[in-house]
């Protein structure tokens, strides 16, 4: 028998009639593998190309997503970039601002210094203006700051003199114990020493109390120390003989300072204030002794010690009156006074006895000073509210003050006048002092003025301690040189030594309007003063008195006078439009007015020779006059854009100088009628007054902006620049010599300078100095450093980055 048959696939047995080698069911298994494998055969293309298509959709979904991921990382960097480049330029712009604001604050700064400069300089502190006015350039180099530390620089510090008396209300005046100077303060903040043989002042105590007007005064028990006492709340202690303030000012009142004295023995100063207090201080230690004596809200109105240093007496506005035990430092007894309104005044007799108060309701009062009772019944013989009072040296003399200007003089024992009322200033009499021997008394008003008079005649002793008004409008040089003449606003002419720089021993005061303008003659015999009134007075100065009745041929104010080299013709020009040629002989117009401006004629000046006459004009022109014809020389020199304010030729004939409301002086010449180069342009404000030097090279020009300016005529540049203090400037003149200056202005000085070839020279000099170089000159020539005092004071908190003190001597760094 056959052996069995096996699948060859999966190994079973097979039947014997079977026909292949696998069994039934791996054939079928087969067969359906086959027909499986050609149906994947016929998908597969599909298979790939789906998955193909998966591929490629993916990758385009992917790309997708990337490309949005970028999309939004590269907004996140721009945005980044942006908050960056914000960022930058927000830090940019606060650096800028911080900067901006520091540069800002430097030229705020130096501003104020240099301002501060120019107002020391006016007070003769040239030291200090040196060093300010060189820190204002160091913060800001600019045009201004620059040119006034020039001026610094160049002002001729020991020369510059300030001739002046009083303008405002005569507040105090008190004699030195030997009754030869007499001491004046004002509510014009001077303090004036006068020597009272002479009659003339002896000089001014530099202003130290601010803007403030000086309230009270007292010399002490040896006359080389005077005591002021100010608005500005602070006691000033002076060395009369240099003139010069002795240390710091006492400083703890918080108020105006109404009187001060000295006690018995010279070793103890006592002030009293508006703030009701009383101080007391050493005069060793220049320090309080202690708190004040208070306990009464009344301003103190008067102090004065007892018949020694252990007792004081301090008088109130309310009329109480405290007599104070100094050792103990309280009230010994209080008193009322019995007057119906307050107390303007007291005084203390000089044995300490008696104590006399004066008040707005016309009364004087005497008290007991032991018992603290009125005597008496109060004397009522003025006509108007009382407003000073002092005792006599004897104590039997009283004089009192009026508001109506008069001064009565009383008999203390027989409660009665002396005499009829002193009369001979115009307002209230607000000071009264008599001299150590009772001989004289002096009364200061309100008029500015000063008046001297006689006890025993009743009779004033020569003109007034005074003579100026409220503005100087006008000043010239006697052809020798030897006097100066200025008019004032309130009517009144002063003539002045000018080797002395003292009044002379005449003033006129004409009711003719304030004075505009003053001529000398050429002879120097007669002085021509030009009136508001629309006149002319002719002064003869050797006959001390009017040449004539005024020349009256003008309807309008008087702006200018000046004589014709030959002295016989004087011309004057007027508000009215018009200029009028006098002869001076015949004391008559010459013919008809000159008059072909359009408006007022506001300044004349004759050429050398006399032919040619200037004048300067609202209407903005300058017109030349031949003076023999009378008829314009060609047509009206038109170069300036304002009213021509001031004409002047120069010395040879051959140049015109006009200055103007358009701020600029413009030099022509004579000749061609042409502009001669540039405008002068320096001032600030109106060009008021011209002067052309002797030899012509130089010309000085003055101004409202209370500067006086010196041009190089030649290169049409500045040389320098003056500073005249706190008034607008009218006029400026040369002496004859050329060696001097003089400026008018409106503050009531009359101020010189030296003006000499050297200082010239070393003013040119500095136009053309760097600005470093000015620095290192201020600080060498002030040869000092700013004080901590003075550091404080001027520079308050420190600007960031700059140091106020040089380091090592060498020009600092910013």
């Amino acid at each position: 028998m056959d052996a069995a048959k096996a699948c060859s696939k999966c190994g079973a047995e097979l039947p014997a009639d079977a026909e292949g080698e696998i069994c039934q069911q791996c054939a079928l298994e087969c067969e359906r593998m086959a027909t499986s494998d050609i149906s994947w055969k016929k998908q597969l293309p599909l298979i790939v190309a789906a998955l193909g298509a998966g591929v490629v959709l993916a990758t385009v979904f992917g790309l997708n997503i990337v490309t949005r991921q970028w999309r939004l990382a590269e907004a996140a960097r721009q945005a980044a970039e942006k908050q960056k480049t914000t960022a930058e330029r927000a830090t940019q712009e606060m650096s800028l601002a911080l900067g901006q604001a520091e540069t800002a604050a430097r030229i705020a700064l130096a501003g104020k210094l240099s301002l501060s400069g120019r107002i020391l300089l006016t007070e003769s502190r040239w030291d200090l203006a040196l060093l300010l006015s060189a820190h204002a350039v160091r913060l800001d180099k600019s045009v201004e700051n620059v040119a006034t530390l020039r001026e610094c620089i160049a002002f001729p510090r020991s020369s510059a003199e300030f001739l002046r008396s009083h303008s405002r209300l005569v507040t105090c005046m008190v004699f030195s114990p030997d009754g030869k100077t007499l001491a004046s303060s004002s509510n014009d903040r001077a303090i004036v020493l006068w020597d009272l043989t002479r009659r003339q002042l002896i000089g001014e105590l530099p202003s130290q109390h601010g803007r403030r007007g000086v309230r009270s005064m007292a010399f002490s028990l040896d006359g080389k120390t005077l005591v002021s006492g100010g608005d500005d709340a602070a006691v000033m202690l002076w060395d009369v003989a240099t003139r010069r303030l002795i240390g710091k000012p006492l400083e703890e009142h918080e108020s105006s300072i109404c009187s001060v004295a000295f006690s018995p023995d010279g070793k103890t100063l006592v002030s009293g204030g508006d703030d009701g207090t009383v101080m007391l201080w050493d005069m060793a230690t220049r320090r309080s002794t202690g708190k004040p004596l208070g306990g009464h809200r009344s301003p103190v109105r008067g102090v004065a010690f007892g018949p020694n240093e252990l007792t004081l007496v301090s008088v109130h506005s309310d009329g109480m009156v405290t007599w104070w035990d100094l050792a103990t430092r309280r009230p010994i007894r209080k008193m009322l006074s019995g007057h119906k309104s307050p107390v303007c005044r007291v005084a203390l007799s000089a044995d300490g006895q008696t104590l006399v108060s004066v008040s707005t309701d016309n009364t004087i009062m005497l008290w007991d000073i032991t018992t603290g009772q009125p005597i008496g019944q109060s004397l009522t013989k003025h006509q108007g509210p009382v407003s000073s009072v002092t005792f006599g040296p004897n104590t039997r003399m009283l004089a009192t003050g009026c508001k109506d200007g008069t001064v009565m003089l009383w008999d203390v024992a027989a409660r009665q006048s002396i005499s009829t009322p002193l009369a001979g200033q115009k307002g209230s009499v607000s000071s009264l002092a008599f001299s150590p021997d009772g001989n004289m008394l002096v009364s200061g008003s309100s008029d500015g003025t000063i008046m001297l008079w006689e006890v025993m005649t009743r009779q004033p002793i020569g003109i007034p301690l005074a003579g100026r008004g409220l503005d100087v409008c006008s000043v010239a040089f006697s052809p020798d040189g030897n006097t100066l003449a200025s008019g004032n606003s309130d009517g009144t002419v002063m003539l002045r030594d000018v080797a002395t720089h003292q009044p002379m021993d005449m003033s006129w005061a004409e009711q003719r309007g304030f004075v505009t303008s003053v001529a000398f003659s050429p002879d120097g015999g007669m002085l021509a003063v030009g009136c508001w009134a629309g006149m002319v007075m002719l002064w003869d100065l050797a006959a001390r008195q009017s040449a004539g009745s005024p020349l009256g041929g003008h309807k309008g104010p008087v702006n200018g006078v000046a004589f014709s080299p030959d002295g016989k013709t004087l011309a004057s020009g007027s508000a009215d439009n018009t200029v009028v040629l006098w002869d001076v002989t015949a004391r008559k117009p010459a013919g008809p007015p000159l008059a072909w401006h359009k408006k007022r004629v506001r300044s004349v000046a004759f050429n050398p020779n006399g032919r040619m006459l200037a004048s300067g004009s609202d209407d903005d022109t300058v017109i030349l006059w031949d003076v023999v014809t009378r008829q314009p020389i060609g047509t009206p020199l038109t170069g300036h854009r304002s009213n021509v304010s001031s004409v002047a030729f120069s010395p040879d004939g051959k140049t015109l100088a006009s200055g103007g409301g358009d701020r600029t002086v413009v030099l022509w010449d004579v000749v061609t009628r042409q502009s001669k180069g540039t405008l002068f342009a320096g001032h600030k404000l109106m060009v008021t007054g011209l002067a052309f030097s002797p030899d012509g090279k130089t010309l000085a020009s003055c101004s409202y902006d209370q500067t006086v300016m010196l041009w190089n005529v030649e290169t049409l540049q500045p040389i320098g620049t003056l500073l005249i203090g706190e008034g607008r400037c009218h006029s400026v003149a040369f002496s004859p010599d050329g060696a001097m200056l003089a400026a008018g202005s409106s503050d009531c000085r009359v101020t010189l300078w030296p003006i000499h070839h050297r200082w010239i020279q070393f003013a040119r000099q500095l136009a053309t100095s760097s600005p470093k170089d000015l620095i290192r000159h201020a600080r060498q020539a002030a040869n000092r450093e700013l004080t901590d005092e003075e550091v404080g004071k001027y520079f308050g908190e420190f600007i960031k980055g700059y140091d106020p003190l040089w380091p090592n001597g060498d020009s600092g760094k910013q």
